[in-house]
């Protein structure tokens, strides 16, 4: 059997015992660095080490976080520009 458990968001956790499911209704939750506008900060001419790109994936855990604490990036021709970037689910 498929079982389909709640997670709980303030601790990324499983919660109950669950739902037998089919595995058309089992899902896996996907989350995403998304654009919370840009950062005015100088671009970068090469991708800075230690920044998610915009829209790579992220984690439950992740998604409790505000922002990713150096921003994320996005490249813009022959730059990469700084972006205030949120984890959510999609």
């Amino acid at each position: 059997d498929i079982v389909k458990y709640d997670i709980d968001v303030g601790t990324c956790t499983q919660s109950g015992t669950g739902t037998v499911v089919s595995a058309a209704q089992s899902q896996d939750r996907v989350f995403l660095w998304k654009d919370q506008g840009t950062i005015p900060a100088t671009p970068s001419t090469s991708r800075p080490s230690g920044y998610p790109k915009l829209d790579d994936t992220c984690s439950c855990a992740t998604e409790r976080t505000t922002s990713h604490p150096l921003g994320c990036v996005k490249a813009d021709g022959t730059v990469w520009k700084y972006h205030n970037c949120k984890c959510l689910e999609q």
